[in-house]
């Protein structure tokens, strides 16, 4: 299928909401909670013996905080230090605005290992716009995000959020699987299918148009050394694709910017082949169906940035890949 043929998929009805990553749970508390429990970071000292403790605590706490923050959406967690970056001076800044399962995680890292300045989201929070526009002028600031197969995403997301999608623990989804693996693969794909048009849904670069910039306005994708980059100010946009994640580091070292990313190379992290659920993962590709009128309605929804990132014949690739999972 064509271009043309992807163009007969853009007149169906859209359906499905953006993805509900609540910034609003990320930005409206300082509560700090550990990845491994998601228990609270705090023991209980509530009570009156503890309080002068708790007190003391509580401020030495807040000396760490003004001048360390966490902006992420895997912990759901701010820790405001906005006041103290502004009165030092950035020489760079890296704003991995970067869509889910697409290399968000892989792309902080890296950046890291530089010693740029580096934040990751999902979704941008208004909070952050803010702060970017505070930036000085010379401050060089990227933002990235990254494209990535929407079927393939969807799928990665799924497993990502699996226990909150099958509302499940982890070890009763093991259990389930390892007690009659073809009866709860039916299970994960039934669920799936319910989700469909929930998850994966926001594409992180819609965020930019806060800054004026709309990259699926800008037609200067280039299939060749397979970027975007516009630079708008003090900023730079920065459009990759995850099809290309093995080849990020060239690429990106071989990007014209004022920041220099000659040492750039790539950490990955995140990746699904390496979580608790690999095993189930694998298997469920190797057993996954589509219904074809829900793979034409995704094809509808994303029929704009699918054109824009992808060569007809890419997008043939695509629909070739996929035609085998489709049934009617």
């Amino acid at each position: 299928m064509s271009l043309n043929r992807l163009s007969d998929f853009s007149n169906l009805p859209k359906s499905g909401a953006i993805g509900s990553m609540n910034r609003d749970r990320c930005l409206s508390s300082f509560v700090w909670k550990r990845r491994d429990d998601k228990k609270t970071f705090f023991p209980k000292l509530y009570s009156g013996d503890h309080m002068p403790l708790l007190i003391l605590l509580a401020f030495g706490f807040v000396g760490i905080f003004s001048n360390r923050a966490l902006f992420s959406n895997e912990t759901c967690c701010l820790i405001d230090k906005q006041a103290k970056i502004a009165e030092r001076p950035i020489k760079n800044l890296a704003i991995i605005s970067c869509s889910s399962k697409s290399g968000s995680t892989t792309l902080e890292k890296s950046f890291k290992t530089l010693g740029i300045e580096t934040y990751r989201f999902h979704v941008l929070p208004e909070r952050m716009f803010t702060y970017v526009l505070a930036q000085e002028k010379d401050t060089r600031i990227l933002l990235i995000d990254s494209m990535r197969d929407i079927i393939s995403r969807k799928i990665a997301a799924y497993f990502q959020g699996i226990t909150k999608h099958t509302k499940l623990p982890r070890k009763e989804i093991m259990s389930r699987y390892n007690k009659n693996r073809p009866i709860f693969l039916k299970f994960l794909q039934k669920e799936f299918n319910k989700k469909l048009f929930k998850i994966a849904q926001h594409h992180a670069f819609n965020d930019w148009k806060k800054f004026q910039y709309d990259c699926l306005k800008d037609k200067s994708f280039n299939f060749e050394k397979k970027y975007q980059l516009k630079k708008i100010g003090n900023l730079y946009f920065l459009n990759l694709r995850f099809d290309d994640i093995s080849n990020w580091a060239e690429i990106i070292r071989s990007i014209d910017l004022p920041i220099d990313l000659k040492n750039f190379k790539i950490v990955a992290a995140n990746q699904s082949a390496e979580k608790w659920y690999k095993d189930i993962y694998q298997d469920f590709l190797n057993h996954f169906t589509l219904s074809r009128s829900h793979f034409n309605r995704i094809l509808s929804n994303f029929s704009e940035e699918i054109s824009h990132f992808y060569t007809e014949q890419e997008i043939e690739n695509f629909l070739n890949k996929w035609e085998p999972y489709l049934i009617d």
